[in-house]
């Protein structure tokens, strides 16, 4: 009867009425339900469910709950204290919780409602005794769309998007609970796809599974898997307090304990709690176990990957990490790995990071104490630079310049990497540095160690000793090298207060071998003291004086004593003056100019200018094409040069003794740089030696014109010469060449007669450079050579292609006899080729003026030529008629040279005849491969007039007479032979003609070694 009157609406209402009335009562929390429905006692649908917190606010609302109970034994139960106990199952559509901080205790509202549950679950019959609560069960749970709200209302909210952890707001609260219990405090579920997302930031948990319990002190997540925006949280976490309103201040005063296993963690996720790591682009990877509070925590058994290859492992503790910026790091690594390019984001300031691009990948073992920017560290490293081995590091990165002070030991390290500087290599340094700044130009550091091994230009320096501040390449303080090829003491001094720095230095080297310390392919041994006084951060802005005293050098077996070396160098509004003197010479130079970049950039025009003559067109195109995609043109400068020469004789007798300029020679100039490049130089040298070739009285006249990044030229040159001495002919006067260089083609003319002859030579021509090659032609150019005009054939040209040269019709005839010189054929390094000289009915007469000799005779034969770069092999074959020499007529010469391809070696047959009769004969081999023994070679004497002598002895003796007969071996080197046998000489006779006394003989000449 009581379940058919419960069914009826009415009664039901009244029911739920009793009810709420009874519940709100005891739990003093108002409490109502809007609708209600109960199907036989075990099924209840109430709507509108509200609970109120004590101020009258809705903590507590649910749109519909439906639950299975008995509910009968709730109402009509004699014990009170024991009701609802057990619920099969429990669906909450659309709940919605309210959480308010009370602004006087820190409490929650939730906190007071549990609070009386636990009063009023607690046994009747053991009041005050411990765990005495009765366990309210539901065995399983549904949520469907709730809400969760918390506020403080003693915090301001939060600007802009960042979680606000006083007032904040999850919707979308959706998921299944089982075995959900109440037990006094505590509350114990099985969490399973719970969703939800934070009304503010749009946070998403997307379907979170564990094993929940929350008490007044403790929230803890077992078996946790928790799919948070794009980071997934596994395995465990508790969060402990010592009462629930900690939540307020979560990251100061909740304890957490985690063992994390397998967990992803994105940045962006994280960024809605600390706004820096918005800023980053980031997965970390993590394994271990956490320890502390938000502010202050521990990570131990640490496995932490971050970017794309780096690896931390080992201990990890973190203060204050929602201020990233500034948050405290103690990292105990072992076996970590950290790469370069993944440390950008966390300090992207430049020059940092392209120091650190230079390391690479590091692996080490260290400990690491600070914050991201200031830090102290030390460990060993293994990196793309070398070796590390940090006994102990400072570092200030926040600084406006960073700051670091390092104990440290390096091997194998790469500091011409760190300076950008190829001449730089390894470097061995054990020692203490400190600095400032990371960018190499404005860096400052400073070093007190031993460098056992430094390699610089190719050479390993040993024992170097610094202690002093290295600053843009320049260094202060002491530097003592006790090598093997250099033995040095330097002190210097900088001033860093002046706005352009100041350096004082003086020092001795006793000892420098530039050879072997590779500054010279040739050997010199260089001593000097020094001492200078300059100003200015880089070389180009060096202003100042330089002395070098007691200077002396070894050079090839040559010595040299320079007294004094001065270098002055001032600057004022831009305009520089350079001043270069000794004993030697005076250099000055002025204008608007860095003194480097002009010595590179006229370096580089002569290079420019050799490249037309090195017949590679394609590299030549591609140098201008790589020059125009590099830097445009700089500023606009010029520099006039004047340079006087003085006593060069020890200057030159040291570094090019086949050189001489007199005293007051001079040369000047001027350079200018701008989209063409110029180039002038004017000189008078009265006396200018080369070898054994000298030019009086000489005037030069270049000037070049070229555009910087293009190859187009224009230049002219002319050089006079009043007289000249020239190797192997007579004196000559007059020399005059000009030459004008426009674009792809040199034309020039030149002038040449002898002193107090009408003997005279005219070459003019052209020169052109067409793709890989150049061709040479004479054009109008002949010689008059004793009343004799010489024309050279109107069609010669020669073509030269690398190392290949072609000689066409270069052909020398005279004008009114049947004579004739040619030279035809090609010089090449295949073997193949031949290079052929032809005399026809050459008068020897002709050489006479050139030559300043007195031969005579009537010259025909050949000559060929091969392998003119390696080993020259030739042909021959001369015919000279009537040879007189000092107006003596010696006979008629014959000699031919054939080679022989399988034996290797050229056939010589030379013999004189005189007066039907064979005076003498050479017969033999020449072999060039053989260095040592080329010659094998036998003269014959057949009673041979020694009379062939005298024009050789002329003014020592005369009226030669008399016979020789015998053999001479010639073996051995062609510079140097070895003669071996025996001359009979019979009836010789012969006049001394200083004496005018007559000597008679007749004996043996022995020939050996």
């Amino acid at each position: 009867m009581i379940s058919l009157c419960v069914q009826f609406p009415l009664i039901q209402t009244s029911l739920v009425g009793y009810v709420t009335q009874k519940l709100s009562k005891e739990l003093q929390h108002p409490t109502s339900v809007g609708r209600v429905s109960i199907k036989w006692f075990n099924a209840v649908s109430l709507e509108k469910v509200e609970i109120r917190d004590r101020k009258g606010r809705p903590m507590i609302q649910v749109e519909r709950l439906d639950v299975n109970h008995d509910f009968l034994e709730l109402a009509i139960g004699k014990d009170k204290k024991t009701f609802g106990t057990w619920l099969d199952e429990a669906t909450l559509y659309r709940p919605s919780v309210w959480l308010v901080k009370n602004p006087k205790t820190g409490d929650l509202n939730l906190d007071e409602f549990i609070a009386r549950i636990e009063e009023l679950t607690a046994n009747p019959n053991s009041p005050g005794v411990k765990d005495q609560n009765v366990p309210f069960y539901i065995k399983q749970v549904h949520l469907i769309e709730g809400t969760f709200r918390f506020d403080d209302p003693r915090e301001q909210r939060m600007s802009g998007k960042a979680f606000d952890y006083n007032h904040f707001t999850l919707k979308g609260i959706s998921g299944e609970a089982k075995n959900f219990m109440i037990l006094g405090d505590t509350i114990a579920l099985k969490v399973r796809g719970l969703h939800t997302y934070d009304k503010r930031t749009n946070l998403t948990v997307k379907g979170l599974n564990s094993n929940v319990m929350y008490c007044r002190t403790k929230l803890e997540l077992a078996d946790l898997y928790a799919p948070i925006g794009n980071s997934i949280i596994r395995n465990y976490i508790s969060f402990n307090y010592e009462k629930p309103s900690a939540f307020g201040d979560f990251n100061a005063k909740v304890l957490m304990k985690a063992h994390i296993d397998s967990s992803r963690v994105r940045s962006e996720d994280l960024g809605w709690f600390a706004d820096y790591l918005f800023t980053l682009n980031e997965t970390w990877k993590v394994h271990g176990d956490f320890l502390g509070t938000v502010h202050d925590f521990k990570l131990t058994n640490t496995d932490l990957r971050f970017g794309k290859n780096s690896r931390l492992r080992g201990k990890i503790a973190f203060k204050g990490v929602t201020e990233f910026a500034t948050s405290l790091l103690d990292f105990d690594m072992v076996e970590t790995r950290v790469d370069a390019a993944d440390l950008y984001q966390y300090y992207p300031e430049k020059s940092f990071n392209d120091l650190a691009k230079k390391f690479g990948v590091v692996d080490f073992s260290g400990k690491y104490k600070g914050t991201i920017d200031r830090f102290n560290m030390s460990g060993d490293f293994k990196t793309a630079m070398g070796q590390i081995n940090v006994r102990a590091l400072e570092m200030n990165l926040a600084a406006p310049v960073p700051t670091y002070v390092a104990d440290m030991k390096t091997q194998g390290f790469d500091l011409g990497k760190l300076v950008e500087d190829d001449a730089f290599s390894q470097l061995d340094l054990d020692g203490k540095i400190s600095g400032k700044g990371f960018d190499i130009k404005n860096a400052g550091l400073r070093l007190d160690g031993k460098m056992p091994k430094f390699a610089y230009n190719g050479y390993v320096y040993k024992n170097v000793y610094l202690n002093g501040t290295l600053q843009n390449k320049l260094f202060k303080g002491s530097v003592i090298v006790r090598d093997t090829n250099l033995i040095a003491d330097v002190d210097g001094t900088f001033n860093f207060n002046k706005e352009r720095y100041s350096y004082h230095a003086e020092g001795f080297v006793q000892r420098a071998d530039l050879r072997a310390l590779k500054f010279m392919k040739d050997s010199l041994l260089i001593h000097t003291e020094l001492n200078v006084d300059l100003e200015g951060n880089t070389m180009d802005e060096m202003v100042g004086k330089a002395k070098f005293l007691n200077n002396y050098a070894t050079f090839k077996n040559r010595n040299l004593v320079v007294d004094t070396l001065l270098v002055d160098s001032r600057l004022e509004d831009k305009n520089r003056d350079l001043d270069i003197r000794s004993e030697f010479f005076n250099f000055k130079a002025n204008g608007r100019f860095e003194p480097t970049k002009a010595v590179v950039d006229l370096a580089r025009l002569f290079d420019e200018y050799q490249m037309y003559f090195l017949g590679d067109e394609a590299a030549q195109i591609a140098y201008y094409e790589n020059k125009q995609l590099k830097k445009p043109i700089g500023e606009r400068y010029s520099v006039a040069y004047d340079l006087k020469f003085k006593k060069m004789d020890r200057l030159l007798a040291f570094l090019f003794p086949e050189g001489y300029v007199s005293n007051g020679s001079r040369v000047e100039g001027v350079f200018t740089v701008d989209n063409t490049s110029m180039f002038s130089m004017t000189g008078q040298l009265d006396t200018l030696k080369i070898g054994n070739n000298s030019f009086y009285h000489t005037e030069l006249d270049l000037n070049t014109s070229k555009f910087t990044n293009t190859p187009q030229v224009l230049a002219s040159a002319i050089i006079r010469s009043d007289q000249q001495k020239l190797v192997g002919i007579a004196p000559t006067e007059n020399m005059q060449i000009e030459a004008a260089w426009n674009e792809d083609h040199i034309a020039f003319r030149s002038n040449l007669r002898q002193q107090k002859l009408p003997n005279r030579a005219t070459l003019n021509g052209e020169l052109r450079f067409v793709g890989d090659y150049m061709s040479l032609q004479f054009k109008k150019s002949k010689l008059r050579l004793l009343e004799e005009d010489w024309n050279l054939d109107a069609t010669n040209l020669i073509t030269i292609s690398g190392s290949e040269v072609l000689l066409s019709n270069v052909n020398l005839k005279a004008d009114k006899k049947d004579q004739l010189i040619s030279l035809n054929g090609k010089m090449s390094t295949n073997a193949s080729e031949e290079l052929a000289f032809e005399t026809h009915n050459f008068e020897l007469a002709t050489l006479n003026p050139v030559l300043n000799v007195n031969l005579g005779g009537v010259a025909n034969g050949s000559l060929t030529m091969r392998d003119v770069y390696r080993t020259l092999i030739f042909d021959s074959q001369l015919q000279i008629k009537k040879l007189t020499y000092n107006n003596f007529l010696m006979g008629n010469l014959m000699g031919d040279g054939e080679w022989d391809p399988v034996d290797k070696h050229l056939h010589v047959d030379i013999h004189l005849d005189k007066n039907e009769k064979r005076e003498f004969t050479v017969t033999g081999t020449y072999t060039p491969d053989r260095t040592d023994n080329e010659l094998d070679l036998t003269a014959e004497f057949n009673e041979t007039n020694l009379n062939l002598i005298e024009p050789f002895a002329r003014g020592l003796v005369s009226n030669i007479t008399g016979k020789a007969v015998g053999k001479v071996s010639v073996k051995g080197a062609a510079l140097s032979p070895v003669l071996d046998g025996t001359v009979d000489v019979k009836k010789g006779r012969l006049t001394f003609d200083y004496l005018k006394a007559v000597l008679s003989f007749e004996d043996k000449v022995y020939f050996g070694e």
